[in-house]
């Protein structure tokens, strides 16, 4: 059953589909950001391993990601068509359509 059907009859039935987009924060491995250190809401390490190209290896600490730095991460997340980012906001509140 293709995706078009699926949601047709999700909607037929009264029900709506959202998609929740998820920030990576500490469980995404340093190697997949050119060595960059992972940004989190504090300063943390994710328990076990990632699985990387090498193989699995062990997260390093994420830092604690600065409040002047939300907008650039919130400008570079996909957004549907329509919805926005005001300059200045943090994007707290969800601009989002109900969609799909």
């Amino acid at each position: 059953m293709g995706w078009r059907r699926v949601t047709d009859e999700v909607h037929e039935a009264g029900g709506r589909i959202v998609a929740q987009l998820w920030h990576m924060g500490r469980v995404v491995h340093l190697s997949f950001l050119g060595g960059a250190q992972p940004v989190s809401s504090s300063v943390t390490t994710a328990p076990g391993h990632a699985h990387t190209y090498q193989g699995k290896q062990p997260y390093t600490a994420s830092r604690a990601l600065r409040v002047d730095e939300i907008p650039s991460i919130l400008a570079d997340s996909p957004r549907p068509p329509g919805t926005s980012v005001r300059p200045g906001s943090t994007g707290c509140r969800s601009t989002a359509r109900t969609a799909a």
